[in-house]
């Protein structure tokens, strides 16, 4: 390509082959963008939801709370760590607890939250009440300040969990489900 000064030292050719050249050259880049940093997905939604499927019948499988609403103030998300994880004998829930307490409620002789608990003694009915979506209903009977856990799972590996207290505010949670780990 030929580049010619005009006499005031413009360039014309240089400049319109710039101009013809450079929306497709963008094209090209957004393309690469949009098609080539694709992370890849090693697990297809038909494998994600065999796998919550058979994790809920073994009772097997963690939730992770990602968002937390109390009953008052603001929804407020959480860093992950909170969880609870279930296996066919035990029920091991460590979640945060930010309410109202009532009279009767044991506030004092503890720096634990009321959902830092490992349950042996658990009752859970379980339901499969639409395609691809279950309900639980947990009853830890060793804990006397839990009434009821109810989780709501779905088949994409969302979860609900909402938390009856019997001298406190409900709490409700929301976050991901997910097979348990083997050791």
């Amino acid at each position: 390509m030929a580049c010619f000064l005009h006499r005031q030292g413009k360039l014309f050719i240089m400049k319109n082959a710039v101009f013809k050249i450079f929306p497709v050259f963008s094209f090209v880049i957004i393309l690469l963008l949009l098609f080539g940093c694709k992370a890849p997905q090693s697990i297809t939604k038909g494998q994600q939801a065999q796998n919550i499927k058979a994790a809920i019948d073994s009772n097997s499988w963690t939730f992770t709370a990602l968002n937390v609403q109390p009953q008052t103030g603001r929804s407020q998300m959480v860093n992950g760590l909170y969880t609870v994880v279930s296996s066919a004998d035990s029920l091991n829930v460590y979640l945060p607890y930010f309410g109202r307490a009532f009279s009767g409620a044991d506030i004092y002789g503890s720096s634990k939250s009321v959902l830092d608990f490992i349950s042996t003694n658990f009752s859970f009915d379980k339901q499969n009440t639409k395609e691809g979506k279950w309900t639980i209903l947990m009853i830890p009977k060793d804990q006397r300040e839990i009434q009821t856990m109810t989780f709501t799972f779905f088949s994409n590996g969302s979860a609900s969990l909402a938390v009856v207290l019997t001298n406190r505010t409900p709490i409700n949670f929301t976050g991901t489900l997910a097979a348990r780990k083997k050791k």
